[in-house]
Parts: C-alpha cells; sequence; structure tokens
C-alpha cells in the first residue's frame, strides 16, 4: 500500500492534520482497492426490425442490471453515457459476433457482451453472445425463445445470473455474496441513479401559477421552492414492469409497454416497497403515509420533484410531440417513451396517463418552502399531468388535481423516483 501524507503552506494545525488524514485515507484505499476490469454490454439489436427500439432497450436495460448484479466487485459494468463518449452510439451496433470484441477494445473493456433478437414465425428468439476483447475468444453463446417480449424480458433476468457467472468463471457462492453486499450498498451510491431513471440535478424555481390567468385555484400561489437532487424514471411504470412484481394486471388497455393504470396510490406504494424489498434497498414509503427522506428506496416523486422535472420540456415545444391528450391520442393510453422526452430525457410527464405522486392535496403556502412533501394529513393525493383523454388547458407542468388513495381510474398511473445520498 501507498500512503502519501505530506502538506505545505501555512494553515492551522488541526485543519491540517484533519486533512493529511483524510489524503492519507484516500491513498490507502485507493492503493487497497485497485479498479476492477471494465465489462461493456453493448445495446442489443434487431435486424429486420424484430422488435422496437424501445423493447430493445427494455431488454438490454434487464441484461444490463442481471449483469451488474452477478459480477458486482469483481468487474465494473460500464455505464451507456460512458460508452457513448468513447464510441459514438451509430459505431457501437453490432450484429455480428467478430465485431463485438472489436467495439469492446475500443471501450477499454476486458469484456463485451451483445445481443441480438430475431422472429421466427411467431417467437422472438434473443441470442446473448460473451466475447474476451484482447483475444476475441468466444466465451459463450445462448438463445432465448419467447412469444413476447415481456417474457422474454423475464427469462433475461432470470437466467442472466447463471450464464454471466458461468462465461466468466466465477464462484457462485461468492458471485451470491458479493451480490448481497452489492444490493446492501447500492443506496449508499453517491450520484448513482438506475438504468432507467435519470438524476435530475434539483435547483430552486417559482412552483404554481403567477396570476389566475390560465391557471386553476389550487395552482396559486405562485412560491418558491428548493428541491434536492433525484432520480427519476424515464417512463411511466410499464404493465409490464407491474405485473413481474405484483403478478396481476389492473389495466383497460393491456400491452406490456403500456403504462399501467387503474392503481390508486395505495397500489402504487405497495409497488415501490416491493421493489425495494426484492433489490435490497431500505423502504422509502411507510404504509401509514411516511415519507423516509434519508432511505433510497424506490418511492414516488414528490409534487415539487414532478414539476421540477416537467418544467424542463420547453415552452415552446408542440404539445403534440411531448404529449398524448385528447386531441392526438385517439382516446386511449399508448405505449410509454413514443412521445419527445424533456430537457433530462424523461417523457410523458405531460401525457399519456396522469400520474400519482406523494403529497396530500392542500393549498401552497407564501413561504419559501425546501423539499416540501405536502400535508401530513389530507383527505386526497395529488395526481400530475395531463392524460390522453383531457383537453390542453390540462397538459402544463403546473396543473394539480387530487383523488382519494384508494380510488382507482382507468387513467391514472405513477412513475418511480429515489433519493440521491449525498
Amino acid at each position: 500500500m501507498v500512503w502519501v501524507c505530506g502538506l505545505s503552506g501555512r494553515m492551522n494545525n488541526g485543519i491540517r492534520w484533519a486533512l493529511a488524514g483524510m489524503l492519507c485515507l484516500w491513498t490507502y484505499v485507493s492503493a487497497a482497492a485497485p479498479r476492477p476490469p471494465l465489462l461493456a454490454v453493448l445495446e442489443f439489436d434487431a435486424p429486420e426490425r424484430a422488435a422496437s427500439d424501445q423493447e430493445l432497450q427494455l431488454l438490454t436495460d434487464a441484461f444490463r442490471s442481471a449483469v451488474i448484479e452477478t459480477v458486482a466487485g469483481r468487474y465494473q459494468v460500464m455505464t451507456r453515457d460512458t460508452m457513448q463518449e468513447l464510441v459514438p452510439p451509430e459505431q457501437m451496433v453490432c450484429l455480428a459476433g467478430a465485431c463485438a470484441a472489436t467495439i469492446g477494445r475500443a471501450l477499454q473493456a476486458s469484456h463485451v457482451m451483445a445481443g441480438t433478437v430475431r422472429r421466427l414465425d411467431d417467437e422472438l428468439i434473443l441470442t446473448i453472445e460473451a466475447y474476451e476483447t484482447v483475444s476475441g475468444r468466444v466465451l459463450g453463446t445462448r438463445q432465448l425463445v419467447e412469444a413476447r417480449t415481456g417474457p422474454l424480458r423475464r427469462r433475461v433476468l432470470a437466467d442472466a445470473p447463471a450464464l454471466v457467472t458461468q462465461w466468466l468463471q466465477l464462484d457462485p457462492a461468492a458471485t451470491r455474496r458479493e451480490a448481497d453486499t452489492a444490493r446492501a450498498q447500492s443506496a449508499s451510491r453517491v450520484g448513482g441513479c438506475p438504468a432507467e431513471m435519470v438524476r435530475v440535478e434539483g435547483g430552486t424555481f417559482s412552483m404554481g401559477g403567477a396570476s389566475a390567468v390560465l391557471v386553476f385555484d389550487n395552482e396559486l400561489p405562485a412560491h418558491t421552492v428548493t428541491v434536492s437532487p433525484f432520480c427519476l424514471g424515464r417512463t411511466e411504470v410499464t404493465q409490464a414492469e407491474w405485473t413481474a412484481v405484483m403478478g396481476f394486471n389492473p389495466s383497460e388497455t393491456r400491452g406490456e409497454l403500456f403504462p399501467v393504470h387503474n392503481v390508486s396510490w395505495v397500489d402504487a406504494v405497495a409497488f415501490a416497497n416491493r421493489r425495494s424489498d426484492a433489490e435490497g434497498l431500505p423502504r422509502a414509503m411507510r404504509d401509514e403515509g411516511t415519507l423516509e427522506r434519508g432511505a433510497t428506496g424506490y418511492r414516488l416523486p414528490t409534487e415539487a420533484e414532478w414539476e421540477l422535472a416537467a418544467r424542463a420540456i420547453p415552452p415552446q415545444a408542440a404539445l403534440e410531440e411531448v404529449a398524448w391528450f385528447a386531441d392526438n391520442s385517439g382516446g386511449v393510453p399508448h405505449p410509454v417513451g413514443t412521445r419527445a422526452p424533456d430537457g433530462h430525457g424523461i417523457s410523458d410527464l405531460l401525457g399519456n396517463v396522469a400520474e400519482w405522486v406523494w403529497d396530500g392535496l392542500g393549498r401552497y403556502g407564501v413561504a419559501p418552502a425546501i423539499d416540501p412533501t405536502g400535508p401530513v394529513s389530507a383527505a386526497q393525493r395529488v395526481v400530475r399531468g395531463g392524460a390522453f383523454g383531457v383537453d390542453e388547458t390540462l397538459v402544463r407542468p403546473g396543473a394539480r388535481g387530487g383523488l382519494a388513495p384508494t380510488v382507482r381510474k382507468p387513467f391514472v398511473g405513477f412513475r418511480l423516483a429515489r433519493s440521491v445520498v449525498r
């Protein structure tokens, strides 16, 4: 190990030794814990359009999340953003095996994994391959076959850990131990958000309407709100995601990539808590209506978080491009992510289905607030965003409504959030 503890310059002795101790500790950790080798999971592709871009992303994210959990402590799985900084996305498409190793070398990864989806008659065939990048040696190939994307995604989540363990010759017992440790530590990652979420940096903004023009009474008065950084789902929770956790689908308009709807606020809280439990994360919401701010499990966004994210949609954007509402929806919900995202990369905030948020419904105060969560006790919970059946007067970041927490409506769904530990 290497210790470097020297400091120079004029400063108070107590400060000098405190900083020296921090520097020594950092150097010790760096020397004692060398950086693990990089592993790249390329975006899955589909020749002949056997699957949509959104379906491919869901499959890729499912496989990547399973890989991250399986190799925890042994490999560092590269994020999508990091890979795109090194290699342009259009150059990362790989339909044949030989090019995967080449891309892996460009990414400076020791191993690379890629997947291709094809359709044969009524079946989807996903072929996943793993390569050692330096030699180009094939570590393993596996085909998974299902009739639809949802079951195929579940097969990926179920089968990937064993495949990766075999291909990388990992010790299964050690893999399980380190996966448990990784799950326990994931809640304290600084700035970390899951692949299906984006980090919203937070900030201070004027929440609510500035006057009675084009706003409703419950949007007044405008008041200053400061929001801490948080993670927010790129899309509303899909029916495939809901069914995988809850075991049933309550939605009226069915489709695995459609937003789940016909769910109450209580249902949404239960879903988030079950997903937190499954991933070993501390619950962020209590059944009695308490929000645990320090917990990093899945939760509903607060009303202020939701509005801050929605305000990233350019004011000049055409509503038809960013939201499904009465004028363009045909009176039904649509697959998530099929309208243009906001400035954070988040879709469907202003339309498709309306969304439950955490807060109880109450009148705004006039005083500045930091991370507000609404009244402690309220007869209704806030619903935000437009929906496929509403007119453009409600397709605004500041529009708000409310429903009793046990009520289910065919136009209301939700998206998930997570807190960021500083």
